[in-house]
């Protein structure tokens, strides 16, 4: 061959090679045989070999023997004239282990008596590889986000893609106890594993882990990394090897008593953190290699706090439906301590306390159902519950009773009857903060329940009501019904002329509901929409609301906060409707008697505010969780999941009155400019404002969702021939919005009509609007 021309070349690769070091890069040359003739310093390297092991030998020996039959045949292809664009392969590393590679070359030489001489450019592709085993690793997580319904097997999944994806042979998730107002100081409540053996898991949980003031110290900006991670080398680590299990892996960089954390960080507050150790390479600790684990970071805590917000949506239902439980079973007893019994038998079996109890006051003193628990065994506690009877909490006992030492925290309800304390219940748990506002709701809920059902056996009829009330709020799908129930519950067995229902909004109350006889009549103001500032404290419902504490008045006139109504009204009864601590708004009865409403009515009115505050909050949990469900949580938009039931109802509608409906299917043009020149960071932030866009151009009633990483659907009921207008402004309007974007953005659209007439197809017609779109891409 031309020697010239081959040592031309090979100085052109091995100056690439010098300007591309430290990134895998490497040169080779085959003769006509397919002999290895020359191969660069990085070459060796990935082979793990000396260059007399390599220089004269079959290029073969060094492939993996799944590809040398393909590596042969381009080969031989190449050295006939043939061409190739680059091909990946795996060669033999160190140690026989697999090494991916991307490789280039072409012939050199093979005019005249030349033989020719393959040349080429080899690089490594492992990190690729693994960035694409770790994306499809994230689609997966992400798709069984809904289904998944333990936070550790979410971790575990996380665990496993570090060690499988990531380049860290060990990885150990800690879960802080989320019920701690701030899980940072609270300990670990599961662990959870990957790369570790049985002894080394062991040993580590023996350890009991980070404690809060080391998390707080590793956490800090002192340690740093990039990445989301916290590195602590093993000459900055306080601890020196007190802490944990020690590393197996020592290389250029990292010390086997190196330290790498990524926090894990939910709503405002580190929720847990994932240690990482044993690193494959230098490169894998790198801040841009640990970008991936800080994505899983945030995926994992995005899933465990969705989990946990559905599963305190389902001890909401539990609770609600405690309560439901209880009401027909009091119906039966005969003795008041046999309410008591019952209400207890019930928190033990239903709710899982570690200890549940109560009492009946007899003659100044309780009179145990079982055993004293840890705040009724306390005769300070008691006069403290006796004088505001209202709930005493300990979220951290930090002097355990002696009989019940292994109790953390607990809260006893007083039960209360005619403004008399007549019953105590109590639960209690073994961890700290592990009685929540919620346990403290649903025992007064069972209290006032008690209380009712004391009274019930000389009145077993508004009993019999309250739980039908129960089982009403249970079925009703709106607040609407909510509140209707709760009024028309109220009107059965409290005399009023005029009830209202506040609900809390941004700091106000706002009148929601309005039931009154029909002589009565208000001033004009006093209409659903009115408002009332619980900053001044304005009026009766002002107060409640901002105390959070009830009132009754036998006679309005003397009291110098109530704004007046009707100038006929003498009595109020106003109870905070609450739930998990937060105030949702205020029940409010008035009458034109004086001294309309005793102690019984307050009692009653505050049960039916429970009950009313747990469904609230029910109500709203679900309808969150619903959104998280339904929406794409990038751009806010609808996703694919919601398309199908909002394509039923729309075309449910148009059928029936024969209107049309119009689908666009928009993809975003040169995207792919976008992230491959800026980064994804800047491709989502584009993606937001693309999103946003698509909202401020169609109408309230038009549905956008995203149904890829950079298409979008619009749905529009009612339109026919309009949606090209739509269409034109969309195309037209982007490129003014996107004018800051260095990269030239655009729409292609494509549009399917269907007339409310013809049998409805969606996929059908979402394919014909994705081949309309690709058209107009083709065109453009």
């Amino acid at each position: 061959m031309e020697h010239g021309r081959c040592e031309s070349w090979l100085m052109e690769v091995a100056f690439r090679e010098l300007l591309t070091e430290g990134v895998g890069y490497g040169a080779y040359a085959l003769d006509s045989e397919q002999r290895v003739i020359y191969a660069s310093p990085s070459v060796l390297d990935i082979l793990g070999r000396g260059a007399e092991e390599v220089i004269g030998r079959p290029v073969a020996a060094f492939v993996h023997p799944q590809d040398r039959q393909r590596v042969r045949r381009i080969v031989s292809a190449k050295q006939s004239g043939k061409e190739y664009p680059s091909y990946t392969l795996q060669l033999l590393g160190p140690e026989g282990r697999s090494v991916p590679v991307e490789v280039l070359s072409r012939r050199v030489g093979g005019s005249g008596s030349d033989e020719p001489v393959l040349v080429g450019l080899l690089r490594r592709v492992e990190g690729e590889l693994r960035a694409g085993a770790l994306l499809e690793s994230l689609f997966s997580i992400a798709q069984d986000m809904l289904s998944e319904i333990e936070p550790k097997a979410i971790l575990q999944r996380v665990a496993d893609a570090i060690t499988q994806h990531c380049g860290f042979r060990r990885a150990v998730v800690a879960l802080y106890d989320l019920s701690w107002p701030d899980p940072l100081e609270a300990p670990v409540a599961a662990v959870i594993t990957a790369g570790l053996s049985a002894e080394e898991r062991e040993h580590l949980i023996a350890g009991g882990g980070l404690t809060p003031e080391q998390r707080r110290r590793f956490f800090s900006e002192e340690f740093e990394f990039g990445g989301g991670a916290r590195y602590i080398p093993a000459d900055r680590n306080p601890l020196g090897d007190e802490l944990g299990i020690p590393g197996r892996v020592k290389m250029d960089g990292w010390d086997p008593m190196d330290m790498l954390f990524v926090p894990l960080f939910g709503a405002d507050r580190f929720i847990g953190h994932i240690s990482l150790d044993d690193p494959l390479e230098p490169a894998s600790f790198t801040p841009e290699a640990l970008q991936p684990v800080a994505h899983l970071a945030a995926m994992a805590s995005l899933l465990v706090e969705r989990v946990r917000e559905r599963d305190e949506v389902g001890l909401h239902r539990r609770h609600l439906t405690l309560v439901h439980r209880l009401a027909p079973l009091l119906l039966q007893v005969r003795e008041p301590m046999d309410v008591v019994r019952q209400a207890v038998r019930l928190l033990e079996d239903h709710l899982n306390y570690r200890f549940s109890g109560g009492g009946l006051m007899t003659e100044g003193r309780l009179q145990d159902a079982g055993r004293p628990g840890p705040l009724t065994g306390d005769p300070s506690v008691l006069t403290e519950i006796r004088r505001t009877l209202s709930p005493y909490m300990a979220r951290e006992l930090t002097s355990p009773s002696p009989a019940s030492p292994a109790l953390r925290s607990a809260v006893a309800v007083p039960v209360v009857l005619e403004g008399e304390l007549v019953a105590v219940l109590e639960v209690a748990s073994d961890r700290p903060y592990g009685v929540t506002e919620l346990d403290a709701d649903t025992v007064t809920a069972v209290g006032g329940v008690c209380a009712t059902a004391l009274r019930a056996l000389l009145v077993q009829e508004r009993l019999v009501r309250l739980h039908d009330l129960s089982y009403r709020l249970t079925q009703a799908r709106s607040r609407e019904e909510l509140v209707e129930q709760v009024v028309r519950a109220v009107r059965g067995d409290v005399a009023f002329d005029y009830c209202a229902f506040f609900r809390k909004e941004h700091g106000a109350l706002v009148l929601e509901d309005l039931s009154m006889v029909a002589e009565l009549k208000l001033h004009t103001q006093i209409r659903p929409g009115w408002t009332v500032d619980i900053s001044r404290g304005r009026g009766v419902v002002g107060w409640v609301a901002s105390e959070c504490k009830p009132v009754r008045l036998d006679d309005v006139r003397a009291e110098p906060r109530y704004v007046e109504g009707s100038p006929l009204i003498r009595s109020e009864l106003a109870v905070p409707v609450e739930a998990g601590g937060e105030l949702l708004g205020v029940l409010n009865v008035e009458s034109r008697r004086l001294n309309a409403f005793g102690p019984q009515d307050e009692m009653l009115l505050q049960a039916v505010a429970g009950q009313l505050g747990v469904a609230l909050a029910n109500m709203r949990s679900q309808e969150q969780l619903r959104q998280l469900a339904i929406r794409d949580p990038l751009t806010g938009l609808y996703n694919r999941r919601f398309l199908e039931e909002a394509a039923a109802h729309e075309v449910a509608k148009a059928k029936r009155y024969q209107r049309p409906v119009a689908f666009l299917y928009l993809d975003l043009d040169n995207f792919r400019e976008v992230n491959n020149r800026y980064g994804h960071r800047f491709g989502d932030e584009v993606l937001q404002r693309v999103a946003m866009f698509i909202l401020e151009n169609v109408r309230d009633a038009d549905y956008v969702f995203r149904v890829g990483g950079d298409e979008f659907l619009v749905m529009l009921p009612e339109t026919n021939g309009e949606a090209y207008s739509v269409v034109e402004r969309l195309k037209k309007g982007v490129s003014e919005v996107f004018s800051d974007v260095p990269v030239r953005l655009g729409l292609s659209v494509g549009v399917a009509l269907w007339d409310g007439a013809q049998a409805f197809d969606l996929d059908t017609l979402l394919s014909e609007a994705d081949r309309d779109m690709y058209a107009h891409k083709r065109d453009n």
